[in-house]
């Protein structure tokens, strides 16, 4: 497909021979759509230098309009399909084919898996032993890929002694992302039986999975193209797929996904296993997000939350049963951004970035914030995992105010992290103070910001759909197809790729509540 002699020629031969005349047609039809839209994303991020010398490149073809001629299709053979050369020791652009010369040398910078048939077997008779003899086929062969990839990585790794530590390192080495996001796809929805016999979800739009639906509210998402990748399609979640809170609980062995406060019945037993209550646009202070509509703020939530545990004691006959059954459940908030995103940083519709310095407003948030953690602890909460704020500054929504040079908006992930170095702190104060209390303090984004967002995958922090004013998804339009390869779906909230590379770190976290 990279070679502008061919185009994609040599890729309908194959796929025909594979597949019949019509499937083998359509499946290279889906590879040039593909190649098109990476193709112009590729163009769309160039200097302009560099895009005024890619005239060849344009045209009825993605790959070379310089073809269009009959003189230079009996030349195309003639010339050399090098898009990548080599002046002084460097890698440089083709001349002719700069955006296509930039593509290939990051498809090219992807490592081959290229192992020998005896390294197979030998990493193979490490990872499938006399402990480990029951391995379904997907998970040996995301262990066997991923421990190969993780050799060619440019730092020391300790052997891994457990499959847990394994995909636990896919995240704290600098791997290219190309090999994160393919381990992922072998990713097991499930390591084991569930490990905590409820989960409750308190938080904001990285967390609703349809909450705000039925609300007079702009922050809300039950419509195409949210939904694209999700089995039952638009639900109220903020991505493309699955959420944060949906990985999770697939992780800790959940057979279904945690119902919505919404349309979650008191008479259910499902109730039991865990509520989700999320809702876009609420923060931890009651105002903030109002100016897009109702939302269900923390205060809110937890007033939710106390009506669900008296449901569960109908349901298991007393309050003591249900108090001990509280107290194994997990408990996990996902809030903080909106209060910054959605309120400090409007100050045409909220004062508190005049009447508050970050140092302060960092302080006031947890003040409330500590309130609330203590309030679910006295309503029988005694495993609760609280994660940080995100790299706000990093969006493509705040990326529009302007980076002065710098990868994101500094003076908005700096505030960011005065509120989560106080939450950890805060974090450590309840686990001293409060008896029986196990909290953890959770990372945010994992892998950090600069290696999601470093100059190689540039393309990765622009959104997947077609953005409104307020930076969701336009209702009905057809969203990017290498998802994938995104950071974001829409102006504000990740793809379920990047949840996926999330939660399960944050997963392996979580297991130590357990």
């Amino acid at each position: 497909m990279l070679d502008p002699r061919n185009e994609f020629n040599y890729v309908h031969h194959v796929m025909k021979n594979m597949h019949g005349i019509t499937e083998g047609s359509r499946i290279a039809n889906l590879a040039k759509d593909a190649m098109t839209e990476l193709f112009y994303e590729y163009k769309s991020n160039m200097p302009d230098a560099e895009v005024s010398s890619s005239a060849n490149e344009s045209g009825t073809s993605t790959i070379t309009g310089a073809f269009d001629t009959s003189v230079a299709k009996r030349e195309r053979h003639k010339m050399r399909s090098d898009l990548i050369l080599w002046s002084g020791g460097k890698c440089t652009l083709h001349p002719m084919y700069p955006v296509l010369s930039s593509l290939a040398r990051h498809v090219f910078d992807m490592p081959i898996y290229t192992v020998a048939s005896e390294s197979a077997f030998s990493i193979g008779g490490r990872v499938i032993d006399d402990y480990r003899a029951s391995l379904a086929p997907k998970t040996a062969q995301a262990l066997i890929c991923g421990q190969d990839w993780i050799r060619q990585a440019p730092i020391q790794l300790l052997e891994p002694e457990s499959e847990a530590e394994l995909i636990s390192n896919i995240y704290n080495v600098k791997i290219p992302i190309f090999v994160s996001l393919i381990f992922l796809n072998f990713l097991p929805s499930s390591l084991c039986a569930s490990q905590f016999p409820c989960y409750f979800i308190f938080g904001d739009s990285l967390v609703d999975n349809g909450n705000n639906n039925q609300l007079n509210t702009n922050a809300k998402v039950n419509y195409k193209p949210y939904g694209v990748d999700f089995p039952q399609g638009p639900t109220g979640r903020f991505t493309n797929g699955r959420n944060i809170a949906d990985i999770i609980g697939e992780l800790l062995g959940f057979d279904s996904y945690i119902p919505p406060f919404a349309t979650a019945q008191g008479t259910d037993i499902n109730i039991i296993k865990g509520v989700n209550y999320g809702s876009g646009s609420a923060g931890i202070r009651s105002e903030t997000g109002e100016q897009l509509g109702d939302r269900i703020s923390l205060d809110k939530q937890l007033i939710n939350h106390n009506l669900t545990i008296s449901h569960i004691g109908q349901l298991l006959g007393n309050d003591t049963s249900a108090k001990n059954h509280l107290n194994k459940c997990l408990y996990y908030f996902v809030i903080g951004s909106n209060d910054y995103i959605n309120n400090y940083y409007h100050p045409e519709y909220y004062t508190t970035s005049d009447t508050y310095t970050t140092e302060e407003y960092a302080a006031v948030l947890i003040q409330q914030y500590s309130q609330q953690l203590k309030t679910i602890y006295n309503y029988g909460a005694r495993k609760v995992a609280v994660s940080g704020v995100g790299p706000i500054g990093c969006t493509p929504e705040e990326l529009a105010r302007g980076t002065n040079g710098t990868l994101c908006v500094d003076y908005m992930n700096k505030a960011v992290d005065l509120f989560n170095d106080k939450l950890k702190l805060l974090v450590n104060e309840l686990n001293n103070n409060l008896d029986g209390a196990k909290f953890i303090y959770v990372s945010a984004m994992s892998p950090d910001p600069a290696f999601l967002f470093n100059i190689s995958l540039r393309i990765l922090n622009k959104p997947c759909c077609k953005v409104s004013n307020i930076g969701q998804c336009i209702p009905g339009t057809t969203p990017c197809l290498l998802r994938a390869l995104h950071a974001f779906y829409d102006n504000f909230h990740p793809t379920e790729i990047v949840n996926r590379a999330v939660g399960t770190s944050a997963y392996f976290e979580i297991r130590k509540l357990i």
